[in-house]
């Protein structure tokens, strides 16, 4: 019986990443303006098999994440990060921030770093009154 709930218990995570990577795939393509049969023509692969990868019903090889990957010119990594960021935010900072120098994106952490802690230091200010 152990050995049915450690399998079941796999194909659980196995579905569950699936459906991250497809909504961050969704997400990336919705960025882009493209359609889903834009994507599949430029990845040369059928439309309803992008929608399947798309609703996590279908994992994609690494290979064709990595096609993907280039066609929307994001970095693989994206597809596996687990952030509780929505995907669309966290992809729309990335995009900023690749557009700036070291320099520049070492001033935006710090003055984002130190916007946070005064923003938590109102918070905790709001929730003593």
């Amino acid at each position: 019986m152990a050995h049915g709930s450690k399998r079941a218990e796999s194909l659980s995570a196995r579905n569950a990443l699936a459906v991250r990577v497809g909504r961050r795939l969704f997400a990336c393509r919705r960025e882009r303006g493209l359609t889903q049969q834009q994507l599949a023509r430029k990845l040369k692969i059928r439309s309803d098999t992008l929608s399947r990868i798309e609703r996590g019903q279908h994992t994609a090889s690494l290979q064709t994440l990595e096609r993907i990957s280039l066609a929307l010119d994001i970095p693989l990594v994206v597809f596996f990060e687990d952030t509780s960021l929505p995907g669309s935010d966290l992809t729309s900072i990335k995009e900023y921030l690749r557009e700036l120098t070291t320099e520049e994106r070492q001033l935006v952490l710090r003055v984002l770093r130190l916007q946070s802690e005064f923003l938590r230091s109102l918070r905790r200010a709001r929730e003593l009154r």
